[in-house]
């Protein structure tokens, strides 16, 4: 499930619940780009390139080109970590 909030004419704040995840997801690109798309295609965003926030703080831009999303923003790690597998 996503929450999404309309800030100003450029920019939307969105909160991501994931299934199959206890608790909040801190970023989500597949549901920020489709957040931007139905905003613009219903109206509620005038421009077709637009800021996503995430809780965790994290921005980045969703941009409608025709039919094509694109997702710009930097990749920073998010965890490291190891796993040993007993056999």
């Amino acid at each position: 499930m996503d929450l999404v909030e309309i800030v100003d004419e450029i920019t939307l704040r969105m909160r991501i619940y994931e299934r199959g995840v206890w608790g909040e997801t801190l970023a989500y690109g597949t549901g920020s780009c489709a957040a931007v798309a139905v905003a613009y295609l219903t109206g509620r965003i005038k421009s077709r390139k637009a800021m996503m926030i995430t809780k965790s703080e994290y921005r980045f831009q969703v941009e409608l080109v025709d039919d094509t999303l694109f997702l710009t923003g930097s990749a920073e790690r998010a965890f490291k970590g190891e796993v040993e597998l007993r056999i």
